[in-house]
């Protein structure tokens, strides 16, 4: 397996520190990708070899800071595709790449979250914090051509999290 990537980027701060602005584009172009199939023959989970593939997306993020409070968040897109995937079918070698996926690769993901902290005196500081991410469904199979339960089980499901907690920080 060869990777060879690409990315282009950007890091940003203005207002004195309290916006935060970074942002990423990159791409990943792989030979002899190493992938985890399912084999009809064994009926058993197998590693096969996508000849070529290409990892394309994005992510953006940024930060709001201002008196105590913080916000932030991101977004991530991915667009992985198969080039070339060479797959035994019934004793038949197919190129399976224009109906392949990339098994649990979620296409979007999403968060944001925030925070406020303060000086308790004595009692330390205090930061409550709050955080909600979500990710795109993404397929439960590489080829689903030769996946014998693939329409039972086409994708993983939506990913939620919301999550709160609270910071102490003794003096």
């Amino acid at each position: 397996e060869k990777a060879t990537t690409y990315e282009a980027g950007f890091k940003a701060d203005f207002a004195d520190r309290h916006v935060r602005f970074n942002g990423s584009f990159f791409q990943t172009d792989y030979d002899n990708l190493q992938v985890n199939a399912y084999n009809t023959l064994t009926l058993s989970n197998t590693i096969t070899n996508a000849a070529k593939a290409r990892y394309r997306g994005f992510e953006l993020e940024t930060t709001l800071r201002f008196a105590g409070f913080q916000v932030d968040g991101n977004v991530g897109y991915v667009d992985p595709k198969y080039k070339k995937y060479i797959y035994l079918i019934s004793g038949v070698q197919t190129d399976v790449s224009s109906v392949s996926k990339f098994a649990y690769v979620s296409k979007w993901t999403y968060r944001i979250g925030g925070q406020y902290s303060f000086d308790a005196g004595n009692s330390g500081n205090f930061t409550l914090r709050a955080d909600y991410s979500v990710k795109s469904s993404p397929p439960g199979y590489s080829v689903p051509a030769a996946t014998p339960n693939y329409l039972q089980i086409a994708t993983l499901g939506r990913d939620e999290n919301l999550s709160a907690r609270l910071i102490w920080k003794g003096e």
